[in-house]
């Protein structure tokens, strides 16, 4: 018995996020400014993180100025929040249900350090940044522009993520700028305690697919001395579908049956033929056939394997020539 999938429908999953902190509520005003930073949106097209992870990037971009009249120096920390859950992993909410995407930020393409907020406990690793800026002169202002990427994944392996719009939606008030601001020309290497008044927001989605995968055993009946009395077998389907997906399942007539399943026929090569039904129930009075809403099994994925029973029996029939009888049954999964 072979298989086959039908069809792959496309589901979208957006997600937004950019994340929050809980950081002094206080703003203090530096020599130092960075009021010239944004963040790029995090694009991840198409995913399917129910088997595989999905990396992406976004691009903080930055200018910071002197206003100062000497030379300052700065250490200069861009802290990214989160607005839920917790920063391990960062979680994303499907709107109406109680499904999750987890997901993570990083300041590095391996994936190993996670771009935090200075005043997290959990992930307290924001991007550190030092400078040295030379004095304002008659309305000029020095100034270091610069970018840096922050590395998003989508984490696999969420077998009960179900297809939908997740969001975690951030603002730039989820965002903050530390400036540790010195005179001199050596920054102090260390973030500051207060909060500068410039922000940055960061939007990500992405577009998640729903799918399913189906295999099929043989049916065999094994050996038969006679078909004067009913002779019955069964298989095993295997279906995998994303968490909440709607899905049917049929079986064609079989290479022997003429597109009728009432048809079905075993047939040996050369000459012979075996009658033989196939079945959605062990009473065997269901015929599983191939027209959606009508004969096939249907069910709802969950994420996991689901196991489903054909029932097949050859009817008592006048005996054929011995030898070996086949067919080829096609399964369709439909979602």
């Amino acid at each position: 018995m072979s298989a086959c999938m039908k069809h792959a429908a496309l589901l979208a999953l957006l997600v937004l996020a950019g994340l929050a902190w809980h950081a002094p509520a206080h703003a203090q005003l530096t020599p130092i400014r960075c009021t010239e930073t944004v963040m790029s949106s995090m694009v991840f097209g198409t995913i399917r993180p129910q088997s595989s992870q999905a990396d992406s990037t976004a691009t903080l971009t930055y200018r910071c100025y002197n206003t100062a009249g000497t030379t300052r120096s700065a250490t200069v920390c861009f802290n990214i929040g989160q607005r839920q859950g917790s920063y391990m992993p960062r979680q994303m909410a499907l709107a109406g249900s109680t499904s999750v995407l987890d997901y993570q930020l990083y300041q590095d393409p391996a994936h190993s350090m996670i771009w935090g907020n200075q005043f997290a406990a959990a992930a307290p690793t924001p991007l550190v940044v030092n400078m040295t800026l030379g004095p304002s002169v008659q309305g000029s202002q020095p100034s270091v522009t610069g970018t840096a990427t922050v590395y998003g994944r989508v984490l696999g392996g969420q077998t009960t993520a179900a297809p939908g719009a997740y969001t975690d939606p951030h603002s730039a008030a989820d965002t903050s700028i530390t400036i540790n601001d010195v005179p001199g020309g050596v920054p102090p290497g260390v973030c500051a305690a207060h909060v500068d008044s410039a922000k940055f927001g960061l939007q990500v989605s992405a577009r998640v697919v729903a799918n399913c995968s189906v295999s099929a055993a043989a049916l065999n009946f094994g050996p038969i001395g006679s078909l004067d009395k009913a002779v019955d077998g069964s298989t095993q389907l295997r279906v995998q579908c994303d968490n909440t997906t709607p899905y049917q399942i049929g079986l064609d007539a079989g290479r022997n049956g003429g597109g009728d399943v009432d048809a079905r026929r075993m047939v040996r090569a050369g000459a012979g033929s075996v009658r033989y039904q196939l079945y959605q129930n062990p009473g065997r009075s269901l015929v599983w056939g191939d027209t959606l809403n009508v004969d096939t099994q249907k069910n709802f994925g969950n994420g996991q394997i689901q196991t489903f029973t054909v029932y097949g029996q050859v009817p008592a029939q006048p005996t054929p020539p011995a030898g070996a009888y086949t067919d080829n049954v096609t399964v369709t999964l439909t979602f």
